[in-house]
């Protein structure tokens, strides 16, 4: 007994023996560690990672590191901090984490697959550069940002799942050395049109949206003529979907099997959302004529077609975009010509078009102004009417290669997007001034913001147009004020 004890002992030891501790949080470098037992890296505590600037410290002992474990707490992934792991076959990234730094997984060439979690807002550049083992990638509806070059030369790419209904603007590079003409790109119910005429996401071969099965409750029958039951139910599902084919099925003993109900009559195809739906069952033609049943209800669903989306606005490339300006926060003008009001980017506050700026909310002309220092317009302060949304670059790209002409509305110039009866009039009402507020280029010239900013707090993206050109581009400042032409948001 004795003896048996040393020996537990012993490998008790042991274990402690093989498990190595490292402090790696900032700014105080105790609130995260990582330790290595056997194979795996548990990265644990409250707070940020550090930035490796030359060598992780556990440097010397990657080559044992096969997974990697960060666990609740931590709320980033620090630049390099798994930079040519190339033994790392499995990473779990916890809710908690809201960013991952660039070229934090640099040439992990065991790596094969990735799930970016809720909550993560933004992907460093260079994050998955030459991860030639890395076959699956899913992107959470959270982020916003993608830097250049993340998946650069991750040629094994097969399927990429992006979670988000508003296609990420992204660099050209983002994807080179992947072949994107045999990938997949998976995409939210409703959203196909949108990835479809985003640059570099459009050059995926197949772009497949993800309708999930709306949600059947409620399901009720009831007695009707001699022979047939009716079924009630409720639908609910995306407001961008509606049903492709409903399935009932009956049971007779009470839920433990059950079997279509082939001889149905009613509404089985392209319904909405809604309460007390009704589909009738001939059961004396399926072979019954009394008895004890129990129904459930199945429904399938497909993206609505873009007309039956576009309600209010007008449809050009796959985008529906509103048919007037924004005036006061959460209201559009009245008429298409109508100016509307300026904004600085990301601001709720709205600027009058016309004499010395006066504003929403009482305040003075904000200057300098760096738009809080976002890296995308944030949704909270969304100017425009509920349903609707500050366009991304890539969609006021997409306005723009549409077709343009400059014409005159009722007295004022403007610009004309689009083609035969799909087309909207942008207001061509010049700007104000970052510095001063003053008002410039009244009637030459039109600049309507997009959601897209950087890292760099002075550049934000937008839509330029004189009767000469048409240019979406990086505005130089976020203290100008601009218009904003919202799009649909489904």
């Amino acid at each position: 007994m004795k003896k048996n004890i040393i020996i537990l002992m012993a490998l008790l030891l042991g274990i402690c023996v093989n498990a190595q501790t490292w402090n790696i949080g900032t700014p105080t470098i105790t609130d995260v560690t990582a330790t290595l037992s056997n194979d795996t890296l548990y990265i644990g505590g409250t707070g940020n990672m550090i930035n490796v600037l030359t060598f992780v410290p556990w440097w010397s002992n990657r080559s044992l590191i096969k997974n990697v474990v960060i666990e609740e707490g931590v709320t980033n992934i620090g630049d390099y901090i798994f930079d040519r792991h190339d033994r790392i076959v499995s990473i779990s990234i916890p809710t908690s984490v809201t960013s991952i730094g660039r070229n934090a997984f640099y040439q992990c060439t065991a790596l094969t697959s990735i799930t970016i979690p809720e909550n993560v807002v933004s992907i460093g550049a260079d994050v998955f550069v030459q991860c030639t083992a890395l076959t699956s990638v899913t992107i959470s509806s959270s982020v916003v940002n993608i830097g250049s070059g993340a998946f650069y030369q991750s040629g094994a790419i097969t399927s990429v799942t992006n979670l988000n209904p508003v296609p990420q603007d992204v660099t050209y590079n983002t994807f080179t050395g992947v072949n994107h003409s045999s990938d997949t790109l998976i995409v939210p119910c409703g959203s196909w049109s949108a990835y479809k005429n985003t640059s570099v996401w459009q050059d995926f071969g197949t772009i497949i949206e993800d309708c999930p099965s709306p949600d059947v409750s409620n399901v009720r029958s009831t007695f009707a003529c001699p022979g047939e039951i009716t079924i009630n139910y409720d639908l609910c599902m995306k407001d961008s979907a509606r049903t492709t084919d409903v399935t009932v099925y009956y049971s007779t003993d009470n839920g433990q099997t059950y079997h279509p109900c082939t001889t149905v009559s009613g509404n089985l195809f392209n319904q909405s959302a809604g309460t007390g739906k009704t589909i009738r069952w001939d059961l004396v033609a399926d072979g019954f004529r009394t008895g004890f049943f129990v129904f459930k209800v199945e429904a399938k669903a497909e993206p609505k077609p873009e007309s039956e989306l576009c309600i209010n606005g007008v449809m050009i490339n796959g985008v529906c975009w509103a048919t007037r300006n924004v005036d006061a926060p959460g209201t559009f003008v009245k008429n298409p010509e109508d100016t509307g009001m300026f904004y600085q980017w990301n601001s709720m506050t709205g600027w009058s078009s016309s004499g010395s700026p006066v504003s929403t909310d009482n305040s003075s002309w904000k200057y300098p102004w760096d738009g809080n220092s976002a890296t995308y317009w944030v949704t909270d302060n969304n100017v425009c009417p509920a349903g609707w949304r500050i366009p991304t670059y890539g969609e006021q790209r997409s306005l723009a290669n549409a077709g343009s002409q400059w014409i005159t509305v009722n007295g004022v110039a403007g610009c004309l997007f689009g083609s035969g009866s799909d087309t909207i009039f942008l207001p061509a009402i010049g700007n104000r001034y970052p510095a001063t507020g003053d008002l410039n280029y009244v009637g030459t010239s039109g600049a309507y913001w997009g959601s897209l900013g950087t890292d760099n707090s002075t550049i934000a993206y937008y839509l330029y147009f004189t009767n000469t050109t048409v240019t979406p581009g990086n505005a130089g400042s976020r203290a100008f004020g601009f218009n904003i032409r919202c799009v649909k948001e489904y």
